[in-house]
């Protein structure tokens, strides 16, 4: 095992930018590792300090780090392509949204419905009241 662990290890004094490995200067530690919230952001600070580390060691070592100004790079599909994947997501908020309004007017209507059929109703529980007090004026007469 030790030959083999020295046939395939690295040598010592090939530069940085050859294997890019951070190691972070301190280690996670969380009180609760069930806890979603605080695992997540150690996990962000771990790998922002690993940004940082590498950019540094980059920018030590005389590498470019950023791009230059009037760098243009060839678009990996065309225009017509990319006009018709927004047409087509333009169309499916377009037909969601319609969706939504049919939604919105069917439940509209079934209350309007609801309310009609109350005012039918009031109307004429207060027809029969009309004509149960001139029935009873009549008979009082």
């Amino acid at each position: 095992m030790k030959r083999l662990r020295e046939h395939i290890a690295l040598p010592t004094n090939i530069p940085w930018s050859e294997t890019q490995s951070v190691v972070s200067t301190k280690p996670i530690s969380l009180t609760d590792p069930d806890d979603d919230l605080n695992r997540e952001l150690a996990f962000y600070n771990q790998a922002l300090e690993a940004a940082v580390l590498g950019r540094e060691r980059i920018k030590k070592e005389g590498g470019v780090f950023e791009r230059p100004g009037d760098y243009f790079a060839e678009m990996v599909k065309s225009d017509e392509h990319m006009a018709k994947i927004r047409q087509r997501l333009l169309d499916e908020n377009a037909s969601i949204q319609a969706s939504e309004r049919a939604k919105a007017q069917r439940e509209l209507k079934k209350f309007g419905k609801k309310v009609q059929t109350e005012k039918r109703l009031e109307r004429e529980k207060a027809k029969a009241d009309a004509l149960d007090k001139i029935s009873t004026l009549k008979k009082s007469k």
